[in-house]
């Protein structure tokens, strides 16, 4: 059964059937692996923060889910020492039983080494399901292979020529509900201003311009200075809201992101009292509330 995290299917052919049969072709897999290898793919998925980067194709050799030529997630049958299971995670990633850890050699030379976890038995999936922990440390990972160098060197049409899907061409995250009008998604485009109707009129957003407004000033609540890994650990980290400067409300028009010049980090504490007027409060008067 899948996940209950669930999300649902644009028009792409159904890519549980290809599974299944390449499971029951190659690996020679019960019912349950089958099943547990799709809800595993589910997951993975649900928790790529790159989905306009990331590809998904069933071939002889893998069922794999693909940035450039990195691994995100994958099934491989090809020699005994690289078959099974790949997971793409990020540093000092939770263990599991039987799985083992390797470097990401691609990005060693990138500002975020990373782990890959790799078990030659499949019957390690239903543990790696159920670890919360592995897959907020795959989402944390899925965002931060965009920094290796490698990445680069697979274009969309490389991906194409494979067969490969696109996966934000077929997969939509389920809605999650956000309290601010300007936080940044994981999913979208850098150019704002495309409504699309979930709950409320929501704009359209890209994690391309969260990520280059975190690259640029940290984590750190730029209002207060708040920061929540020295708090709440490595549970918390990378974790922060980000505060668009310019009411989207007030635009109608498609404009380009500036993710310096039109993004700031802010914790949820200081982005609430933003929104308390409308329209918001600027940074400064915030800045300004708190040092009374």
């Amino acid at each position: 059964m899948p996940p209950s995290r669930t999300a649902r299917m644009e028009d792409t052919g159904d890519w549980r059937a290809d599974i299944k049969r390449w499971i029951n072709e190659h690996w020679k897999g019960s019912d349950s692996i089958s099943d547990s290898m799709v809800s595993f793919f589910h997951l993975a998925f649900d928790n790529t923060r790159c989905p306009d980067h990331a590809w998904f194709g069933v071939h002889k050799s893998s069922v794999s889910l693909v940035v450039g030529g990195i691994f995100l997630a994958a099934i491989v049958k090809i020699s005994r020492q690289d078959s099974g299971l790949w997971l793409l995670l990020d540093q000092d990633p939770p263990l599991v039983d039987e799985v083992d850890y390797k470097p990401v050699i691609a990005a060693q030379g990138s500002p975020f080494p990373l782990m890959w976890a790799h078990s030659m038995s499949l019957s390690v999936i239903p543990n790696v399901i159920a670890n919360d922990l592995i897959w907020r440390s795959f989402a944390s990972a899925s965002e931060k292979i965009l920094h290796s160098p490698r990445i680069a060197s697979d274009r969309d049409s490389v991906q194409q020529r494979r067969n490969k899907k696109r996966l934000s061409d077929f997969w939509v995250p389920k809605q999650s509900v956000h309290f601010f009008p300007d936080e940044i998604q994981d999913e979208g485009t850098i150019t704002e201003g495309a409504k699309h109707q979930v709950t409320v009129n929501a704009y359209e957003r890209d994690s391309t311009a969260r990520r280059k407004c975190i690259d640029h000033y940290g984590t750190r609540c730029f209002v207060c200075g708040f920061l929540f890994e020295s708090v709440y650990g490595e549970v918390a980290k990378d974790f922060i809201h980000v505060h668009h400067l310019r009411p989207l409300s007030e635009i109608g028009s498609e404009y380009a992101v500036n993710p310096v010049e039109d993004l700031r980090p802010v914790c949820p504490n200081c982005h609430a009292v933003l929104h308390l007027r409308k329209p918001a409060f600027s940074v400064e008067e915030v800045m300004a509330f708190f040092r009374k």
